[in-house]
């Protein structure tokens, strides 16, 4: 085996070891992809809302944001869910940064599960603790400039991890809504955030 490599061509020696050394170099660290320069820039701007000081974990429990969905679910109010709000208004203006291809990018994970956290909460606040009365009770307390906010997350999410996911996402919230299960599939979405019109909002 060593006399036959001894007989291979310096030439083609070198060029089989410079392709082994580019393979490996591209395996231990892959190249650089658009979708990796957006990440970045969007998680500096959000690690003051999204990041406890010292911690890595985006979006955790004890971060800002953590925090002000906790006081929102409990204080369910307009003075109580302000700071979340403003936070996922924040938010959202960066995902729009995103191109719509970066939605697969596995680090969007972690971006993907605000933004479920955010219209699932939403939908439950404007349902209340059982199903609206009409379908003109649909939003609950929330004011336009949070309709519009859920407007924009439902566009965002469509347009980074696709229709079919946003499919899901909304018929697994509404299966948790307190009393849907009484209501047929069609009454659950009308009397829901999920049916409200997004056209003068976005």
């Amino acid at each position: 085996m060593i006399q036959f490599i001894q007989g291979l061509p310096k030439m083609f020696l070198g060029g089989l070891v410079v392709v082994g050394v580019l393979i490996f170099m591209y395996l231990s660290e892959p190249p650089i992809t658009i979708c990796d320069i957006q990440l970045e820039t969007v998680r500096k701007k959000l690690n003051k809302d999204f990041l406890r000081r010292n911690r890595e974990k985006f979006g955790a429990h004890d971060s800002p944001v953590g925090k002000s969905y906790d006081y929102c679910l409990q204080s369910n109010s307009t003075g109580g869910c302000y700071d979340l709000f403003r936070r996922l208004i924040i938010f959202e203006r960066q995902l729009r940064t995103l191109p719509a291809q970066c939605g697969s990018h596995e680090g969007v994970q972690a971006f993907q599960s605000w933004l479920v956290k955010g219209i699932s909460l939403m939908a439950r606040i404007a349902w209340g603790e059982k199903p609206p009365e009409t379908i003109y009770e649909k939003k609950g307390w929330l004011e336009e400039d949070q309709l519009a906010l859920f407007c924009r997350m439902k566009r965002e999410y469509k347009r980074l991890y696709g229709k079919s996911e946003w499919g899901r996402l909304r018929d697994g919230t509404l299966m948790k809504l307190p009393g849907a299960e009484s209501l047929t599939r069609k009454d659950k979405w009308e009397k829901s955030i999920f049916s409200f019109p997004c056209r003068g909002f976005l």
